[in-house]
């Protein structure tokens, strides 16, 4: 378990914007594993605790309402970190079935904003606001039941194990890939 100053100096360089250093094995296993099964991704058979549900919402939604006003790329990720960091938290990590493929899909979007794992230049910046602004208002929108909870995550864990974002120069990166050693091969992290 990390220490919780070093928690709370995560939280805070993510909260104000601060390029992070996270490119190690982290952000390689979300890439990976997106979609595979653990203890806290929502399956058809387990139940979704709808009171655990209820209270996350309660923390999110307003973070959710502040990316779809916002302009600024830089309060709008603010938001967004703040709202995964809320996934992290006690109770709903650990009881909330699915709040960790929440936080995966959103930090998928964010790591658009560091260049991972391609750097789409001068269309980043409208990139990222499409895809939490359309993260935020399906959020907002989302029936606060077992299956609308259920069907937001499975959507979003989808969406970003598709990987579709388009590419620099129209080619999707990982049709770019020369060879397995390519430096944007995400095998190779």
């Amino acid at each position: 378990m990390a220490h919780p100053q070093a928690s709370f100096i995560l939280k805070s360089q993510l909260i104000a914007g601060e390029a992070s250093d996270h490119r190690g094995p982290g952000r390689a296993d979300r890439k990976q594993s997106s979609t595979s099964c653990d203890s806290r991704v929502v399956t058809d058979l387990e139940p979704v605790d709808l009171e655990l549900l209820a209270g996350t919402a309660a923390r999110i939604d307003p973070l959710m309402q502040g990316v779809l006003v916002s302009g600024d790329v830089k309060q709008i990720r603010g938001f967004v970190l703040e709202a995964a960091w809320n996934c992290m938290e006690r109770p709903y990590f650990e009881h909330l079935r699915g709040v960790g493929g929440l936080y995966r899909a959103w930090m998928e979007i964010d790591d658009i904003l560091d260049g991972w794992p391609v750097d789409y230049g001068a269309d980043t910046d409208d990139l990222v606001m499409r895809e939490f602004r359309l993260a935020a208002r399906e959020w907002l929108d989302m029936p606060r039941t077992e299956t609308g909870f259920r069907d937001y995550v499975h959507r979003w864990e989808r969406r970003v194990a598709e990987d579709t974002w388009p590419a620099p120069g129209g080619a999707h990166w990982r049709q770019r890939l020369a060879s397995p050693g390519d430096r944007d091969d995400s095998r190779q992290l």
